[in-house]
């Protein structure tokens, strides 16, 4: 019996893929927040504003105030390191994951709430699967409440790709293959060396906006393959996040998404080996958000088809199509209006 313990089970690996690499990227999440300190006083960057629209003298105000303090970013950074050592040194333990990922849960709303932006993509996963692992924490088996968190973080991983491409179909800019050229434009994402290098080849980055919604929308279909070929494709997604944070220099967007793939593999084994749990949950879910997201872009056309006419018409404007989209405009005569220079 003592053997078996130290032989870790499949639900063991799948949460320690999943811990690991969030306690590596909060790790440098907070390494970043302590060497920028200086961003956090009351009148640069990242100042707090938490207090800006509550009513003075209440006791919500005193709170806020503390919270937008200077120091208080400091101060949740720290204790975030002790989160992510818990995580990353608690390989296999149940208790320090779910006190890590507490840690690392309530210090990171408390950012958000004292400064909601300067945020992306992997910290809005970060904080989701921690918030899971704390809220299935409640669950008194412990078997139990391991599965729960596995399939919640499962169907927030496929639903954030999938939902996510589906946008991107209906984005201009997307569509035209000129995302990610303008999105290394910014100076917070197209200075490093491999930003440049990739602005030099515009053919590569259109073909590379193309094929990421196409992708995206795809991801579900990574249950209905072999083990071996999803495994595969699992590793592809990690060499996409990997090229996106070397080229816009977010070294924390590699551990956040990858994290959440330990708990896709897990459910794609388990599915192909016959083990099958609560799956027809998962499947509920999908098609529930594929009718919402059918419905949405059904609305979404007709709404633009009666706003393109009312413009036509009781504006008084017209449309002229061009190559990357349309320009509303309205047709005056000229006016000459004669002034005396006496």
């Amino acid at each position: 019996n003592a053997a078996k313990r130290l032989i870790p089970t499949d639900r063991q690996r799948a949460l320690n893929m999943i811990m690991i690499p969030i306690g590596i990227g909060q790790t440098l999440a907070a390494a970043e927040s302590l060497s920028i300190r200086n961003l956090y006083r009351p009148n640069d960057l990242l100042r707090g504003i938490s207090s800006e629209n509550v009513s003075l003298g209440t006791i919500k105000y005193k709170i806020f105030r503390l919270l937008d303090s200077p120091k208080t970013p400091t101060i949740v950074a720290t204790l975030n390191l002790f989160g992510a050592a818990a995580l990353i040194f608690g390989s296999g333990n149940r208790k320090n994951q779910i006190v890590g990922s507490s840690i690392i849960a309530i210090g990171n709303r408390l950012n958000e709430i004292r400064t909601p932006y300067g945020r992306d993509g992997a910290d809005q996963m970060t904080s989701v699967i921690t918030q899971y692992r704390l809220l299935t924490a409640f669950i008194p088996d412990a078997n139990r409440s391991d599965e729960v968190f596995l399939r919640a973080v499962n169907i927030q991983a496929w639903m954030s790709y999938f939902v996510s491409g589906v946008s991107k179909l209906f984005g201009p800019s997307w569509l035209r293959g000129t995302a990610l050229s303008q999105v290394l434009e910014t100076q917070s994402y197209g200075n490093g060396p491999l930003a440049c290098k990739l602005k030099e080849r515009p053919r590569l980055m259109r073909i590379i906006t193309l094929f990421t919604p196409v992708w995206e929308v795809s991801f579900p279909l990574i249950y209905m393959l072999p083990v071996p070929h999803s495994r595969l494709a699992l590793d592809a997604v990690k060499i996409f996040h990997l090229g996106i944070a070397a080229v816009m220099e977010l070294p924390r967007f590699f551990w956040g998404f990858s994290a959440a793939h330990g708990a896709i593999q897990y459910v794609s084994d388990r599915n192909a080996n016959g083990q099958k749990t609560i799956d027809t949950f998962e499947q509920s879910v999908f098609v529930a958000i594929l009718c919402s997201m059918i419905a949405s872009v059904v609305y979404g056309a007709q709404q633009r088809q009666i706003d393109i006419e009312r413009r036509k018409g009781i504006k008084g404007t017209s449309l002229l199509e061009l190559e990357d989209g349309s320009v509303e405009y309205h047709w005056r005569k000229p006016t000459l209006n004669y002034v005396n220079p006496d």
